[in-house]
């Protein structure tokens, strides 16, 4: 009678988070890395092959304690606002705000020829929920031209001084037009988006177009904004589009951090089975004993890593399938 030889390849994960340079350093914002692994079939006679799967994934998002976000909300309420475009930013503001935690921060600022705060730096309880949207109600109607710098500058210095260093800060910049008074200039623009990322703050922009008007904004300087300010430029063409900006961004400030310097140890057993050097992901080192070694710069929460490769039983094999996934909980490393 020949022995059935059982057979589990071990998995062993070394994660880390490190501030990366150019990218804001955020406190506390982290998932839970998840790895599976699948070998097929589950039965293999001398010579033939098994094919192993192994499966890194981020899931959760959450944000705590120590770990919450401090959002500027930056709404255009220049002339060309008026009307339905200036009743749809008012929602979209207010959906993003219904979005926040209740260990978030939002402030308000409006903007035509001057820039002015409506409101400081509120928690996003319940109570704070709704005197955000109501300071956002209380935006008188639309008048006035662009002073867009204005806005940025106002914006980057209030998060500045009010945002809490523990808080992933970010900048929400709306506006419908070119600037036409105060500072026109694109390199000051950058300078400010720049300071406002030297200080740990990200800059969206979002661009709102119209249907006779079809690019009155200057896509190009609020995309060179966002990437100064190590955020992202969005543009809208119909204002009933905003709300879904704003839920995306909302999403994007409040998902987990990626894993960085990810290193995984596959050990084989050499008495059973040999690796046939196939991986889809090429490892970074293969040692004589068996074992592979992958070391992962990054993953992230809407991306999994995924290698696949094939082993050759040198015996006969069952493989046992009851082992549950490894999961580990990721801390956070300043170097």
């Amino acid at each position: 009678m020949v022995n059935r030889l059982k057979v589990a390849f071990a998995v062993v994960l070394l994660l880390s988070f490190y501030s990366l340079s150019g990218i804001p350093e955020v406190k506390g914002v982290f998932g839970t890395v998840i790895t599976t692994k699948t070998i097929t079939p589950s039965l293999a006679l001398p010579g033939q092959s098994l094919t192993v799967k192994i499966n890194i994934t981020i899931s959760g998002g959450v944000v705590p304690a120590g770990g919450p976000v401090d959002s500027c909300l930056v709404i255009d309420r220049t002339g060309s606002m008026f009307g339905q475009k200036f009743m749809d930013a008012k929602t979209a503001a207010k959906t993003f705000i219904d979005e926040q935690n209740a260990t978030d921060r939002s402030m308000i600022i409006e903007f035509s020829e001057q820039a002015k705060v409506r409101m400081n730096f509120t928690t996003t309880n319940d109570a704070g929920k709704i005197e955000l949207k109501q300071s956002i109600d209380s935006i008188i109607s639309p008048y006035g031209y662009t002073n867009l710098y204005a806005a940025l500058q106002t914006s980057v210095d209030e998060v500045i001084a009010q945002g809490r260093p523990a808080a992933l800060r970010a900048i929400l910049l709306l506006t419908d037009g070119r600037p036409t008074i105060g500072i026109t200039a694109t390199a000051k623009f950058v300078e400010q988006a720049q300071r406002a990322a030297d200080n740990g703050i990200a800059v969206y922009t979002i661009g709102l177009g119209g249907p006779s008007v079809p690019d009155p904004v200057n896509a190009t300087l609020l995309q060179e904004i966002a990437t100064a300010g190590n955020g992202k430029y969005y543009f809208a063409p119909t204002s009933s589009q905003l709300e879904e900006i704003y839920l995306t961004i909302s999403a994007e400030i409040h998902k987990p951090e990626p894993a960085v310097n990810v290193r995984i140890t596959e050990r084989l057993p050499t008495s059973i089975v040999t690796y046939n050097n196939d991986a889809t992901e090429a490892p970074t080192t293969v040692f004589p004993n068996g074992t592979i070694f992958w070391l992962v710069r990054q993953v992230t929460s809407d991306q999994a890593w995924v290698a696949t490769f094939t082993v050759t039983a040198l015996k006969r094999v069952a493989v046992v399938q009851s082992i549950s996934p490894t999961t580990i909980i990721l801390s956070l490393i300043h170097i």
